[in-house]
């Protein structure tokens, strides 16, 4: 910095324009005895260094608080860019701070720093430490100093990223935790199960696997009180990201769960939450469900949407509300609609027809083809469902560990001595035998649109007990690829409705 100069004239001292800069490091942010006060701190010691220097002006303090600054953080840190536009518009002349690490760790911020006072694109000059730094970036010495001090710190960094990597990838191979929030259905060491939570967990799985709406569910969670791990409500993205979640699942025949790393499953120590059986029907559950919702859309209350079609210009009908006659409630329809919410031109226009004979018309023929003791006993969730379902994931079980081994191998010791040419031919080999196994795990897997009805209980019998719209929806999608609904004919009856049928064309799956 400058030497302070006196006025000839005035005997005044010439006032240096000072910034104080405090931040508190994420290491420092785990410690519960610095955490909050850490950048008070720093603070007041800049305060008790500065009144030692009476040509000083402090014109400012500004702290970024459980920030990392080093180049793995990905938080802005909001007072260090004021502090810069500071520097940018010749608010300031010196920073002071603890150490010039509290700064700044990334070599490219120093660079920025140098840059701009090197061209004399500001006023700003100097960073002072109170433990003894003095960095007059107008000269070699200093502009030296201060890469040596920041390069040293990201050094420091990056080993200790490498550290906390290694940390991490050892704990993950002896399947321990990795911290954080607690899971649902574990208690906050993170191994031992909470055994009213896993009750839930377990009732998800139930309903869902008998092909429950997430919706449905939600609801009546919410009714009874029961609360997200944070003690919030469920939602359905909080439910169904947490019943997707691996650690639930079993390893292997241990019973243990998976712990996870990068992709990577290790045996945690902690017993998972679900059978191999029941984690495979959850998951297909949801598969199922999310794939009918892409090539269905959202059905709300109309059971066919996503099925239904204009015969005259083959758009997707959608779902309005219409009176036929002043004084009438409306009614729900399906009908051909000629723009979208945004305005784009959609349809013709040309088609319309009331839900309720439509719905009931397509469903009575969904039912008519599936109406039978004998087709509810072949699609009924039994014993030997489950049997041939495990007996498929321990085949997709070994074949994964084999190739496993073999990958390892390879790029390990390599003992048997593979070439890169044996190697390959030996990874599709192995890569096929388990794609062969994963496609017989989701053959054992296809009946979950329909399981929960008893054996001896006909499809009909179900479909009225059960008026959850997502399941029918299910049941409706196993035959149905396309409802068409042609335009003009007559009005003769359908049951109590004057609605045409013959106007009607199901175009079926199978």
């Amino acid at each position: 910095m400058s030497t302070t100069q006196a006025s000839p004239v005035t005997n005044t001292i010439a006032l240096q324009r000072v910034a104080d800069y405090a931040r508190l490091s994420e290491d420092d942010a785990k410690d519960p005895d610095l955490r909050g006060e850490n950048v008070g701190i720093q603070l007041d010691e800049c305060a008790v260094f500065r009144a030692s220097r009476p040509d000083w002006q402090c014109i400012g303090s500004f702290k970024d608080n459980d920030i990392s600054a080093s180049a793995y953080g990905s938080e802005v840190r909001g007072d260090f860019e004021r502090l810069m536009n500071l520097v940018r518009t010749n608010g300031v002349d010196v920073i002071l701070c603890v150490e010039v690490t509290r700064l700044f760790r990334k070599p490219l911020e120093a660079e920025v720093l140098i840059d701009l006072v090197w061209t004399k694109k500001t006023t700003f000059h100097t960073v002072v430490t109170t433990r003894g730094g003095y960095y007059d970036l107008r000269t070699s010495a200093g502009r030296k100093a201060v890469r040596d001090a920041v390069n040293a710190a990201a050094g420091e960094s990056d080993n200790i990223s490498d550290r906390v990597r290694m940390k991490k990838a050892a704990l993950a191979r002896r399947g321990m935790p990795n911290g954080g929030r607690r899971p649902y259905g574990f208690e906050p060491n993170h191994i031992d199960h909470r055994a009213s939570e896993t009750e839930v967990m377990h009732e998800m799985a139930r309903r869902i696997i008998k092909g429950e709406s997430e919706m449905t569910i939600i609801g009546d969670l919410d009714d009874r009180g029961i609360k997200t791990a944070e003690g919030g409500r469920w939602t359905k993205a909080t439910m169904v990201n947490m019943l997707r979640r691996v650690r639930y699942a079993p390893f292997d025949e241990s019973g243990k769960g998976i712990r996870e790393h990068h992709g990577a499953h290790y045996k945690a120590v902690w017993d998972a939450v679900f059978d191999a059986v029941t984690w495979q029907k959850l998951q297909a559950a949801l598969d199922g469900d999310n794939q009918l919702r892409e090539q269905r859309g959202n059905p709300r209350k109309y059971l066919l949407r996503g099925f239904v079609f204009c015969g005259a210009c083959g758009s997707l009908l959608g779902g309005s509300m219409k009176r036929d006659r002043p004084g009438q409630p409306n009614k729900p329809r399906y009908k051909c609609k000629p723009y979208d919410a945004y305005g784009k031109r959609t349809g013709c226009s040309g088609v319309s027809r009331l839900a309720e004979p439509m719905e009931d018309f397509i469903s009575e023929a969904v039912l008519y083809r599936l109406d039978s003791p004998e087709f509810a006993a072949v699609f009924a969730d039994s014993e030997e469902d489950s049997a041939n379902l495990k007996a498929a994931l321990d085949v997709q079980q070994l074949k994964k560990q084999k190739l496993d081994k073999l990958i390892d191998g390879y790029y390990g010791d390599n003992p048997d001595n593979l070439s890169r040419e044996q190697f390959m031919r030996a990874k599709a080999s192995g890569e096929l035998a388990l794609t062969n196994a994963e496609r017989e795990v989701e053959k054992h897997s296809t009946k979950r649109a329909v399981v929960g009805i008893p054996i001896g209980q006909t499809i009909r019998e179900a479909w009225e007990r059960n008026t959850d719209i997502g399941w029918r929806r299910k049941i409706i999608g196993l035959l149905v690829d396309k409802v068409i609904v042609h335009p003009g004919g007559g009005k003769p009856r359908y049951k109590k409705w004057r609605f045409d049928v013959e106007q009607i064309e199901i175009q079926w799956k199978v």
